[in-house]
């Protein structure tokens, strides 16, 4: 099989004879150019090439050599590569599945990219009727010819090449024991050779696909394979010299991660996005929020809502995908994460940089007729014009028209959709930081939009913002703002590194962490792993204090995971900046990941340390508890489904310590509502008629479900807390998102007028209104779980609880598409005091991971006084006379907001 080729050195003054096989699957020398090629002098980015008729035109973007037009040529050379016009057509000539097999033997090989021209030849023998399995051994019979350039020789062992293929194939730099022995046993029972064995070893990992430990093997030869054949078939790249060829196409392969390709694509010279000669579209983009939107997986949809395109960002929000042959733009893109999705649009291909970001997310909403982006590619397949080239155009000059003042602040002149940026805080990045937008709908005809600077303010200050709906025709203005109180360029990438040194400080075992590991309770100071302090203000965990709580374990304390077992391994990421306070602090929020999988959100405030420009963690340096969250509630009735009723508000959230007599909230609107202490719950409740009640939640607005129940269910329900005249959904959508609450905080013994503290919180987010609420799915309890409810309480409207322990209160949910999954099951009850005559409420949870879908509740004593549970024998249960009123499935979104499935039992009048 072996034929004789001329492989010439660098400008062509030298050629060395090496068999066919050889060249073609060792790393590949400069080609052959002869008369059928055209040469062009400088780099192959110089140049645009485009077809034309049936040939080429090269147009030199300098101008210098001006417009070429080529005819009969199967090559162009460059000074830097050469381009293979050929290789896609006859890459075209196999299965899609076929060509990936081959281009996947030079990544087990040598863990490099094909040149087009070695992978053209292997086409042709694969024609020709060599299988996969004969290939795979040239390639081994002539990579061991070449010791120097490939690392095989004929005397490594097997170990030796299974520990090689192991880590050009799986990304393991050792294979583990079992795999080892199994691979070199085949190899020594003659049952396998070196070169069918990478074909079987890679048919192996492929069948790892999304599985939930090693999935990312195959997604790492999967993009490997991507990268590989962007390269060489729509590129039809090769480099001109064996050392290019070698270390290039290698260091190309290495960038590949398993969650993108970005970093290889940018690693390739002479690569021209807008030039692809298989006829596939190719684009590419920052995907952010100000922070990078790592982990997203993008998707392209065409006119007739078809995906033609997907892949992911990577960890800086950068993405890359390669649509199918034949998609024809408009395109509408989306970013979905989680329960986040962001959108773009791509009405042609004149660029191939599309951006994804809240901006460009604004601008789908308003090409959308509905106004939400999400329903746009579906709208696009009766009215293809929705994106047209030049209702983009005029789209983002509006939305540019409205943000205008942050970007001018930032200095960003660039076109938001197209223009390329780093998610890195700076430029447009720190323009995404500055902005506040939320597009939220009401209806599958209406949607409600808030734009918001998110701008250093005096802690009570409301934040300006710009109102509109999906049928707003023009726009309303933002106010100038000074560059000065935005949040300062790389904060984004401040609050990553703040991360990543909290993961740092969680990777180490608990013992090199704390000198108490384990222990309840343990204070700050048992830290002693100086990774850790380091993530600490001064670099000293007892400087910290949020809400009254400090570092440690046990009652009023934060960050607990560092002190135990549990806690080593949990991944704190997906940071984003919310706000700075008066004094600059920055409060950004964040997911936490246990090494379960099992993920949470929250917040944190942190201070810049002047003298290395880093953030650290210091609490908003509170001394009483607090906090006000979106609350929504879907309240199902099981024995009475008429009387279901939605409910929108916001709980306040002040542990029950017994410290305080009260907590007088002031909302953005100027009312009041105050809490007061409750012994049988965890957080101080409203207060009715000078009482406690037994909620935290004031419902600002409810409604039945049912259409035929047109009364109010404030009227029912007197033990719980609406607001005293209700809000309406315009009422709720004009409180801004991040609005500004008010709260005094009253000690024990203090009955006059004067506060011993106030403290303000700001949400981040307001509360959705009923309509905007009723297009959100909900978790439910399973079918069977509510129907053992109804038949323990129909008779009296609630479950007796006496000596219940926490396996009888066994719970079990489902999920449905687009529902947030819950994580935490609490049970209320109630007991009519003995002495009093007073009923008395009380509350148990369980708090788990969202991968759950069952849990266990157990009867837990919530202060000194509670009597709500007993011990027998060793174990807590429910007392006598203590009746289950309700439970919900409760969850917390991205943007702290609170989603509650709550079942009752009893019967309204």
């Amino acid at each position: 099989m072996a034929i004789a080729v001329a492989i010439a050195g660098c400008g062509g003054d030298s050629a060395v004879e090496l068999s066919g096989s050889v060249r073609r699957a060792t790393p590949q020398f400069a080609p052959v150019i002869g008369t059928d090629s055209a040469t062009f002098s400088a780099p192959r980015g110089n140049y645009t090439i485009t077809r034309s008729g049936t040939g080429w035109q090269v147009k030199d973007n300098a101008g210098g050599d001006g417009t070429t037009t080529l005819t009969n040529v199967r090559s162009i050379k460059f000074s830097d590569v050469t381009v293979n016009l050929g290789v896609a057509d006859k890459a075209a000539s196999i299965s899609a599945a076929d060509l990936k097999s081959l281009i996947e033997l030079y990544v087990a090989f040598f863990n490099r990219v094909p040149d087009a021209d070695g992978l053209s030849y292997w086409i042709d023998q694969f024609k020709a009727g060599q299988t996969i399995e004969q290939i795979s051994q040239s390639f081994y019979d002539a990579a061991v010819q070449y010791t120097s350039l490939t690392g095989y020789s004929s005397a490594m062992t097997d170990a030796d090449f299974v520990t090689i293929i192991y880590k050009n194939v799986l990304g393991r730099s050792q294979p583990d024991a079992d795999g080892l022995n199994y691979w070199t046993t085949s190899l020594a029972n003659k049952t396998a050779t070196r070169g069918s064995l990478v074909k079987t070893i890679l048919a192996s990992a492929h069948t790892f696909k999304s599985d939930a430990t090693f999935g990312y093997v195959a997604d790492l030869l999967d993009n490997k394979a991507d990268a590989a054949n962007y390269f060489a078939v729509q590129q039809g790249l090769n480099y001109n010299t064996p050392e290019d060829s070698i270390s290039k196409g290698i260091a190309v392969a290495a960038a590949v991660t398993s969650t993108d390709i970005i970093a290889a694509v940018n690693k390739m010279d002479g690569t021209d996005p807008s030039f692809n000669l298989n006829g596939q579209t190719v684009f590419f983009g920052t995907a952010a929020t100000g922070a990078p939107f790592s982990g997203a997986r993008i998707t392209y949809s065409d006119r007739n809502g078809v995906v033609v395109g997907s892949g992911n960002t990577s960890t800086t929000g950068n993405y890359f995908i390669t649509l199918i042959r034949g998609a024809t733009p408009p395109f509408v893109v989306q970013a979905a994460r989680d329960d986040t999705s962001l959108y773009s649009v791509a009405p042609d291909t004149s660029s191939q940089n599309i951006n994804v970001t809240p901006v460009t997310t604004l601008v789908a909403s308003r090409l959308s007729p509905s106004g939400d982006p999400a329903r746009l590619a579906s709208e696009l397949r009766t009215s293809a014009d929705l994106v047209s080239t030049a209702k983009v155009a005029a789209r983002v000059t509006e939305v540019t028209t409205l943000i205008q003042p942050v970007l001018d602040a930032t200095g960003v002149t660039a076109n938001p959709l197209t223009a390329k940026f780093s998610a890195d805080g700076t430029g447009m990045d720190r323009a995404l930081d500055s902005l506040l937008i939320k597009i939220t709908p009401s209806s599958a005809t209406s949607t409600n939009i808030e734009v918001a600077i998110k701008q250093q303010a005096s802690d009570e200050a409301q934040p300006v913002v710009a109102q509109f709906t999906s049928a707003t025709t023009t726009l309303p203005s933002l106010a100038s703002v000074s560059a000065a109180v935005l949040p300062p360029s790389g904060t984004a990438s401040q609050i990553g590194d703040l991360l990543q040194r909290l993961n740092k400080c969680l990777a180490l075992q608990v013992s090199e962490r704390v000198s108490t590991p384990n222990v309840n309770p343990s204070t700050a100071d048992a830290i002693k792993a100086s990774a850790c302090k380091d993530v600490f203000y001064g670099n000293d965990p007892t400087t910290y204090k949020h809400n009254g709580r400090r570092v440690g374990t046990g009652p009023r304390t934060q960050l607990n995971a560092i002190f135990t077992t549990d806690g080593t391994g949990m991944i704190f990421d997906r940071g984003f900046y919310v706000f700075s306070r008066t004094n600059g602090d920055i409060v950004f929020a964040f997911r936490n990941t246990q090494t379960t999988g099992d993920s949470g959100t929250g917040a944190f405030v942190a201070r810049l340390t002047a003298s290395d420009g880093k953030l650290r963690l210091i609490g908003n340096q509170y001394a009483y508890d607090g906090g006000v969250n979106a609350y929504h509630q879907l309240r199902e009735f099981v024995n009475q489904p008429n009387s279901t009723y939605y409910s929108t508000g916001y709980t306040f959230n002040v542990a029950n310590d017994g410290t305080l007599s009260k907590v007088v909230v002031t909302s953005p609107t100027g009312q009041q509502f105050t809490l007061l202490s409750n012994s049988g719950s965890s957080n101080m409740t409203l207060a009715i008629n000078g009482l406690p009640s037994g909620t935290n939640f004031l419902r600002m607005r409810s409604v039945y479900a049912s259409a035929t129940n047109t009364g109010n269910p404030a009227t029912a329900e007197k033990h719980l807390v609406f607001n005293p005249t209700a809000l309406t959904d315009a009422d709720l959508v004009a409180i801004p998102q991040q609005s500004t609450w008010k709260f005094d905080y009253y000690l024990k013994g203090n009955t006059g007028t004067t506060p011993n503290a106030t403290q303000t919180y700001k949400t981040l987010a307001r509360a959705l209104s009923i309509d905007e609420l009723r297009t959100k799915p909900i978790a439910a309890l399973q079918p069977g779980v509510v129907t053992d409810i109804i038949g323990a309480s129909k008779a009296t409207g609630f479950v007796a609880l006496e000596g219940f322990k926490a396996e009888d209160m066994d719970i079990d949910w489902i999920v449905p598409p687009g529902a947030l999954p819950p994580t935490q099951v609490k049970v209320f009850s109630s007991r009519k005091n003995a002495t009093t005559g007073v009923s008395e409420s009380f509350d148990d949870a369980a708090n788990f991971g969202s991968t759950q879908r069952s849990a266990l509740v157990p009867c837990t004593l919530q202060s000194a006084t509670d009597t709500h549970c007993i011990n027998v024998g060793g174990v807590l249960v429910y007392a006598p006379g203590v009746v289950l009123n309700g439970l919900h499935l409760w969850v917390r979104d991205y943007d702290l907001r609170e989603f509650a499935h709550f079942y009752a039992t009893y019967y309204l009048q």
